[in-house]
Parts: structure tokens; C-alpha cells; sequence
């Protein structure tokens, strides 16, 4: 939820004041006032950014970055949304720091190329991007082309060369700001005041919904957004995912009309989503492992884990955020079935997932890692039932298949079960490596996916660092 804190009080005719802390100024720390009802109010700007370059990096800050003051002008008539023209925009990701997650934030070197495309006629809206990947797995991995759009009928996401295609413009790091983009447009947001974004002119407006998260929108007297900053619920997306769900992005090169090329946006048709097991081959052991804050120890119900093929680009991507690396040894059923997102609402305590058919329910869910391969020339598969040999597979264990104490894989439907799980200090367990092996990102650089000699290491690396925890 966005944050605002109390201003002193001012000399100017106003009754309260709020200051919006999405993100760090530029310099100075003035207030911004929000006027009484009935008064009148402009924002001027006075950060000494508001008119600086745009190739001055640090003033490259958006409209809640900028601290303004409100002064008078006659607003004692309801405002409304402008109405938004055909156009087409280069777009800047720009650091935020988070108000849901509080101490985290977001960089700006993940996405680049990134376009806003936007038909008035057709109210579709198109956000494409290329995705800072893993340079370890190859030139093809380095950068990654993402594409979501959106109409009122629905739309559709195509991510990682095609590897991902969903229909309905499903699409988790997007999904806070489509939504209330599109409430933005329905004319459900709060006009906040004027503003200046790179020495432009704008217009502040704040949407909220308590189940979605907060957007501000920075619009130009032409109805076209200069800045855009959006951060999700945690209960939308869970609290993993804020930092990767949330945005801060700064619009130039704006072209309208025809320049803008608009109107022969062609939306992707994603094939339909289809529910199914993998052939399989009977019932096989399965090593999985998992990176974790802490948490009840032996419990792998519906939560990711992932292979040992996706071990380095795992440890490398996700490993140094995290204190633990869990250890898993199972016997499962082999017919895969399609992936589940499963999100922990720390609100409720309970782990929500996605619903599946009851006939693959049960089945263990299955995607290549970070879903960056699937079967060649096929849209939109995701690796649920290839071998996954470059990156490795995440998996994940519904509990509506695990098998009960005494039962063996099979027996009642069940799909999976649990034989044996380690815990380790994963700092810990990173110390024993280099001590052993030398620099892994060394290795990374001199190996090739899947980086089998890295996974021999590590399980080397285990058998001498102790175990925090383990089962009996």
C-alpha cells in the first residue's frame, strides 16, 4: 500500500498534507500539501531535478520521487482522468524502493528496450521488454524478450522467446499494473495535483485497491503518462514476488497519431491451455532442493523447489539472497502434470494455489526453471514434459497427491512421497564449497549447462558442512 506521512503545517490555506515515500529524492525534502476541499492547488516542483537532463542519471526520477509543493488554483470542480490519445513511448526502469516490503527495492539494470504502445481506437495496450537473463547459459539466454498486452476482451503474454504464451494477458510481474491501469482509465482514480517530470508538466493521479496495490500516474496536458509507478499487494502476489511485480517507469520518445504506429499493433494468439499428464516412466527417485528464509523443516507440500540440473543457475540467481538450502529425497510418479503458482499469504497463514482439473490435480507440477525452455517451435510450452537438460526443472508437490504414511506411490491416487530431507547453512555450505573447488563463477564461466562438474562439487560440499537440521 502506498505510504504517506503528515506535513508540517504550512502558512498556505490548506488543512492537511501528505508526502508519498515511494521513493528516495533527489535532494531536498520539502512537503507535499494536498489542499482543503474548496481551495485551489497546483504542485510546482522545487527538487532541483524537475529540470535537469535526462542524461543526468540521478535526476532521472519520477513524479513520486519529486517533492512539490501545492499552491492555489480554482479545483472546485470534480476532475476526471484525461482521456487518453493513441501513442507510443520508450520507457525507462527506474529504482524504486518498496513500501510493502519495507528495506527492499528495485534496481534498474534488469529490463531494457523497453515500449509502451497504446491504441485509443481499440483500447489495446501493449508492454514490451527485454529481460536481463543468465550470461553463463549462453548468448541466448542473455537477454530475454518479454511482450504482455491488454483490451477489455482479455489479451495475452509471450515471454522468453516464445517459451512462455499465455492467453487473457496473464502475466504475474504485470499483473498489479495492468489491472489498475485499466481502473485508472475507468476513471476510479484521485487527481493528487501538478507536478514536473524531466522538466515537464503533469498531472499527480493515485489509484488504490486494498486486494491489488496502489499506481501513480504522472499524465501531460496532452493525456499521455510520463511517469508510471506501481507496487502490488501482498496479498496479490505474495511477498517473494513485490520487488519483481513492482515498477517505477519513466516515458520519452513519445510519438502520437500515426507516428506512433498504434494501430497496426497485432496482438499474439496464444494456443489454448491444455490440462494434462506426461507419458511418464512409472514411478522414479527424485533429489529436489529449495532455497528458504526458514520455515517448519520437512514440509515440501506446494512449495518450489527445483533439480539438480537447475542447481548453478539456481545458487547463482537466487542463492545469495537467502540463508538456507534444503536437501529433499523422493519417490514420485513420473506423468508430470502442468505448473501451479502457489503463493504464501503471511495475512491468513495459508498457501493459496492455483486450481487445477481434478484428473491432474495431483499430478507433480512441472516447468523447466525460470521457464526459459520447452519443446522447440512449439508456443507456449513451458518444459513440462521435456528433459529440461540446459536449465533443469522446477517442480512442485500439490498436496492433494501426497501419499499418506504406510502408502507407497500409486496406492489411492497418491502421486508423491517424501523419504528423507537435510537443512543447511547455506553461507556456510558456500564456504566449504570454494575452500574445496575455488570461485563459482569461474566455474560458471569455463563450464557448460548443466554444469554437471558444479552439481558434483556441491554434493561433495554437503557431505562436510554440518546440518542445521535433518530427518530421522
Amino acid at each position: 500500500m502506498a505510504a504517506f506521512r503528515m506535513a508540517r503545517p504550512s502558512n498556505t490555506p490548506v488543512v492537511a498534507a501528505v508526502l508519498l515515500v515511494l521513493a528516495l529524492p533527489c535532494s531536498a525534502d520539502p512537503d507535499l500539501v494536498v489542499p482543503a476541499v474548496g481551495s485551489s492547488a497546483a504542485v510546482v516542483a522545487d527538487d532541483e531535478c524537475a529540470a535537469g537532463s535526462p542524461e543526468q542519471s540521478h535526476c532521472a526520477v519520477s513524479a513520486l520521487q519529486l517533492r512539490g509543493r501545492l499552491l492555489t488554483v480554482d479545483s472546485s470542480s470534480p476532475r476526471r482522468f484525461p482521456q487518453m490519445p493513441s501513442f507510443a513511448a520508450k520507457v525507462m526502469e527506474e529504482p524504486l524502493t518498496l513500501v510493502e516490503v519495507p528495506g527492499k527495492g528495485i534496481a534498474d539494470d534488469v529490463n531494457a528496450n523497453m515500449t509502451f504502445t497504446y491504441d485509443a481506437d481499440r483500447q489495446i495496450s501493449e508492454l514490451a521488454w527485454d529481460q536481463k537473463g543468465s550470461w553463463f547459459l549462453g548468448p541466448r539466454f542473455a537477454w530475454m524478450p518479454h511482450r504482455v498486452f491488454w483490451t477489455p476482451d482479455g489479451g495475452a503474454y509471450i515471454g522468453n522467446n516464445g517459451t512462455i504464451c499465455v492467453p487473457g494477458g496473464v502475466e504475474l510481474h504485470t499483473q498489479a499494473l495492468r489491472s489498475l491501469w485499466d481502473e485508472m482509465k475507468a476513471d476510479k482514480g484521485s487527481f493528487l495535483g501538478e507536478t514536473q517530470v524531466r522538466g515537464q508538466p503533469c498531472e499527480v493521479w493515485l489509484v488504490r485497491n486494498a486486494s491489488v496495490g496502489n499506481m501513480s500516474i504522472c499524465v501531460g496536458a496532452d493525456g499521455i503518462p510520463r511517469n508510471l509507478v506501481v507496487e502490488p499487494a501482498v496479498s496479490l502476489v505474495g511477498p517473494t514476488n513485490v520487488a519483481v511485480c513492482s515498477h517505477n517507469l519513466t516515458f520519452f520518445d513519445i510519438r502520437t497519431g500515426a507516428a506512433s504506429g498504434a494501430s497496426s499493433l497485432q496482438p499474439i494468439v496464444c494456443p489454448s491451455v491444455q490440462y494434462y499428464g506426461c507419458e511418464g516412466n512409472g514411478t522414479s527417485s527424485l533429489q529436489v532442493l529449495r532455497f528458504s528464509h526458514g520455515e517448519p523443516w520437512g514440509h515440501i507440500s506446494d512449495r518450489d523447489t527445483f533439480d539438480w540440473n537447475a542447481y548453478a543457475l539456481m545458487s547463482h540467481e537466487f542463492g545469495p539472497g537467502y540463508k538456507y538450502l534444503l536437501f529433499y529425497e523422493l519417490e514420485v510418479n513420473s506423468s508430470y502434470g502442468p505448473w501451479r503458482e502457489c503463493d504464501y499469504n503471511p495475512a491468513t497463514h495459508r498457501t493459496a494455489c492455483t486450481e487445477m482439473p481434478a484428473d491432474v490435480a495431483g499430478l507433480v507440477s512441472r516447468v523447466s526453471a525460470e521457464v526459459l525452455t520447452g519443446k522447440p517451435g512449439v508456443l507456449g510450452s513451458m518444459g513440462q514434459c521435456e528433459a529440461n537438460d540446459v536449465v533443469g526443472s522446477w517442480l512442485l508437490f500439490p498436496s492433494q497427491g501426497k501419499c499418506d504414511e504406510g502408502q507407497n506411490v500409486g496406492d489411492q491416487g497418491c502421486t508423491w512421497q517424501l523419504l528423507s530431507w537435510k537443512v543447511f547453512d547455506f553461507q556456510t555450505l558456500e564456504k566449504t564449497f570454494s575452500a574445496k573447488f575455488g570461485n563459482v563463477t569461474r566455474l560458471l564461466s569455463t563450464g557448460k549447462p548443466p554444469f554437471r562438474d558444479i552439481q558434483r562439487m556441491a554434493k561433495a560440499a554437503m557431505t562436510e558442512t554440518p546440518v542445521v537440521a535433518a530427518s530421522a
